[in-house]
């Protein structure tokens, strides 16, 4: 069975909704969100290379979010 939705805490949804965040950096939150809360785990391994495709921006763009995040 394909997991359809991610259950996240309103508390998450409001601090995302306040956050002064470019749109690659929004886009890594809510794929954390996905590759992790969606998966019922509280952590997760990701490669630049998985933050790159899942959020369609480039690898360098990637870095330079994270290390504002």
């Amino acid at each position: 069975m394909v997991n359809e939705y991610t259950k996240i805490k309103n508390n998450i949804l409001e601090a995302l909704s306040k956050a002064k965040l470019t749109g690659c950096e929004f886009a890594i939150c809510v794929f954390v969100i996905r590759k992790t809360y969606g998966w019922g785990k509280k952590s997760d391994q990701i490669s630049l290379s998985q933050f790159a495709e899942g959020t369609s921006s480039s690898r360098q763009g990637v870095c330079g979010a994270l290390k504002v995040l």
